[in-house]
């Protein structure tokens, strides 16, 4: 391996960002990231079955897709749960369908919980838990331990066709492309609507939970995209000592959302820095993307001080870089996202 030239931060900051704008679309004010999955489950077929695998509703639309992994928590996409200014947005129900559940059988969410990684620009852990006010009386999908190898299934009821209509549970197969730091790299076959669906696979003679629909390209259906799942196994302590314990109004991860004075409904861990009515934002003290960076200035989560600048760690191989950016083995066991007309260590 050679070793990496110097890189100019003011251009590696732009193609950061650059790549960043190309690779993820923006957020609606209600915070659901329209590019947040690939196609409906584009070319997928409708499914009466999958009850674990339920609607998100805000108002009257289907906003993202999560699945019951025990029966008082359902598990989603972070972005799903919050706003593009950072605060805590549930949504007003579940409404769970297929097997022998009633279609629009409603619950409502009793407390939210976002994981402590997750990081709104780079969608770094984008997992979150809803607990439920009441149980959901259906086979829970148990979350997945390791990594899945072969073939995925996606579950969730997103668009169909880019001009279409969110609501519809659909099912498709495809293989996975690869695996890095965070997640599962799957074909585009997600589109709005799908973000927090239910990615499959079979482990251990069971089908588990091996990851949740995070995002992929600005276009549903992108052939020369790809599309991103957060992995489950990766997440699976948090998941544990989050179902495994009775919430509280104090602080401990969960937003309990009938007590507004609760601390854990402010400031959550999403990468933003902001001034907190009652505590420290958890994200302050960190240098974002591109800055200069160094022992007393480290890094914020998901990136990496390389030659004084922060860069977004990733790992070779797995397609984890925004577009015009490589993943570049700096040094044994230090990768970074690196503009790859200058990379000199592949």
């Amino acid at each position: 391996m050679g070793e990496a030239r110097s890189i100019d931060p003011r251009r590696r900051r732009a193609a950061i960002t650059g790549g960043l704008a190309l690779a993820l679309a923006s957020c609606t004010d209600g915070g659901v990231c329209l590019t947040a999955t690939t196609a409906p489950i584009l070319g997928g077929t409708r499914t009466t079955g999958d009850p674990a695998v339920v609607a998100l509703v805000r108002g009257d639309a289907v906003v993202c897709t999560g699945t019951v992994v025990a029966p008082g928590a359902v598990v989603t996409a972070a972005h799903c749960v919050i706003s593009g200014e950072g605060a805590l947005r549930a949504p007003d129900r579940i409404e769970l369908s297929g097997g022998e559940t009633p279609d629009g059988q409603q619950l409502a969410p009793a407390w939210v919980a976002t994981h402590p990684g997750y990081h709104h620009r780079y969608f770094l852990e984008d997992i979150a838990i809803i607990g439920l006010a009441e149980d959901a009386v259906i086979p829970p999908i148990a979350p997945a331990s390791r990594a899945p190898s072969g073939t995925l299934r996606l579950v969730g009821f997103g668009l169909d066709e880019p001009s279409g209509s969110a609501g519809v549970k659909r099912t498709a197969s495809t293989p996975l492309i690869g695996a890095d730091l965070f997640s599962l790299v799957h074909a585009p076959l997600t589109c709005h609507g799908d973000s927090g669906g239910a990615v499959l696979a079979w482990i251990d003679g069971a089908e588990r939970l091996v990851g949740v629909v995070s995002h992929g390209p600005a276009i549903c259906g992108d052939a020369q995209g790809t599309a991103f799942a957060t992995r489950v196994d990766v997440v699976a302590d948090w998941l544990d000592e989050l179902l495994a314990a009775e919430p509280s109004t104090g602080p401990d991860g969960r937003c309990v959302l009938a007590d507004p004075s609760d601390p854990d409904c402010t400031c959550v861990s999403d990468g933003r820095c902001q001034t907190c009515p009652d505590r420290v934002d958890p994200d302050c003290g960190f240098a974002p993307l591109g800055a200069r960076c160094d022992a007393e200035a480290p890094c914020e989560r998901g990136a990496v001080c390389v030659g004084g600048a922060c860069e977004l760690r990733c790992s070779p191989g797995a397609h984890g870089c925004p577009l015009g950016l490589t993943c570049v083995e700096l040094q044994p066991e230090l990768t970074a996202c690196m503009p790859a007309e200058e990379d000199s260590c592949r």
